[in-house]
């Protein structure tokens, strides 16, 4: 037995346990507003998303002894892609938090190398600068990474998690707290909280339902993802493909996933999509095909009658310019959508999770109280912006090159004589570090 199926057994287990209320402490008037009511919870925190941010933000606090509840819409995490790069920053954050061992257990590959192509000739190969080091980049099995964060929060008694549920809205209270209404298993439902966090991605329903304005960044196109077969040749070796070419705008991408397949990413042009639904997925892979080495597209036109449903990313990359309002904080995607461009998203939820944490406890141990949390939640937005915004901006520029070799015909001359040179490899290293190591500092500190 493979032991990440033991996880998903306690997991399933574990979600079908009945609901246990939390021990109540009088704080306040969501505590007596929540007691009125018998289809009511009570925490000092409600966090809405069990994505990597908020099933480490819930991590956190529990084990500070923090009354949290975790809702999520979803009655489990085997959604059909979520985003599987874990930089060696978000390795750090998981290490900080005394998780890094799961990493040891979940399904994953770790990366050996990378290629980079202009017109079919290899501008880059460069071994994984991290390879041989604890935190190097991997891919990782998002659904199983989850599932081992709720497990581990479900060891203190102050998590509770309410898988499919759905948030409908929620009000602010005259004390500076939050009752939140939604849609449970078992019916309709409210919890009352100090304070609600919104990590419910980049469709946030806590974002909208507290007006608050997402500020969109400059992108121009969307992902269309598929898995087929795993090549022979990358089953010992995980290397990530990158394809460009100068009679198109479309690109791709192409990597060993922690399940043994081999998945593809087509980069189309934003709004084409629909146009293209009319093909069959085939022709769609022999366009994708096209831009890429001969071995990698042999072998997806030798399979592709096997591959998975085709799924669109509709390629959002925004943020907030606040992540707060009266008794609401967002965090991770909720607050600032990444572009998939060099596997963003989960790392920098985390680190978000941990900062949070870092402000939050101290300002609940303290007391909590309006004043106190929303001079946390500033603290949160004001520490986290600037690696963010830093993270996007590096992001836009890694999905179009400089000026000076915007015309396809320069970079397919330029490209090839740079990678000789050994330019090619030291500008992009410099453009990794930032986004592999973080662009700021992050420390867990409670």
């Amino acid at each position: 037995m493979q032991p990440w199926s033991i996880d998903i057994r306690l997991f399933r287990q574990s979600c079908s346990k009945a609901i246990v209320p939390f021990p109540h402490r009088a704080f306040g008037g969501i505590r007596a507003l929540a007691r009125a009511a018998g289809r009511s919870m009570l925490a000092r925190i409600v966090i809405v998303g069990a994505g990597p941010t908020g099933t480490a933000l819930s991590y956190l606090l529990a084990r500070r002894g923090i009354e949290v509840v975790l809702l999520e819409r979803e009655t489990d995490f085997d959604r059909l892609f979520r985003g599987e790069g874990m930089m060696p920053c978000g390795i750090d954050a998981l290490a900080q938090m005394g998780l890094r061992q799961h990493l040891e257990w979940l399904p994953s590959r770790r990366l050996d190398r990378w290629e980079f192509y202009f017109d079919g000739v290899p501008f880059l190969v460069q071994p994984e600068p991290d390879r041989e080091r604890p935190n190097c980049v991997r891919i990782v099995s998002q659904p199983h990474l989850l599932r081992a964060l709720v497990e581990e929060a479900r060891r203190f008694p102050s998590f509770r998690f309410e898988p499919g549920t759905t948030v409908r809205d929620f009000s602010p209270q005259a004390d500076g707290g939050v009752v939140v209404r939604a849609d449970t298993r078992a019916g309709p439902r409210e919890f009352g909280a100090d304070l609600l966090i919104g990590a419910d991605g980049r469709s946030s329903v806590v974002r909208k339902r507290a007006s608050i304005p997402l500020e969109p960044q400059p992108l121009g196109y969307d992902v269309v993802w598929w898995s087929l077969p795993l090549p022979s040749w990358l089953r010992a070796e995980a290397v990530f493909y990158a394809f460009a070419s100068s009679s198109t705008t479309e690109a791709a991408g192409a990597y060993p996933s922690w399940d043994g397949r081999l998945r593809l990413g087509w980069l189309i042009p934003k709004g084409t999509y629909r146009s293209r639904r009319t093909q069959p997925p085939e022709t769609w892979l022999d366009a994708v095909a096209d831009l890429m080495t001969p071995d990698l597209g042999e072998h997806i036109r030798r399979h592709r009658e096997e591959p998975s449903s085709p799924l669109l990313f509709d390629v959002q990359m925004a943020r907030c310019s606040s992540w707060s309002a009266p008794g609401v904080l967002l965090l991770g995607d909720a607050a600032h959508p990444m572009s998939p461009i060099r596997a963003q998203g989960i790392n920098m939820g985390l680190r978000d999770a941990l900062v949070a944490a870092n402000h939050l406890v101290p300002a609940i141990q303290a007391g909590g109280g309006r004043t106190r949390l929303e001079a946390a939640t500033r603290r949160i937005e004001e520490e986290r912006m600037p690696e963010i915004a830093r993270s996007q901006e590096l992001q836009v520029a890694s999905s179009k090159p400089p000026p000076p070799l915007r015309s396809p015909a320069v970079r397919r001359f330029v490209l090839p004589v740079l990678g000789r040179l050994g330019l090619t490899r030291r500008i992009w290293l410099h453009g990794e570090r930032p986004l592999r190591y973080g662009a700021v500092p992050v420390r867990l500190t409670v």
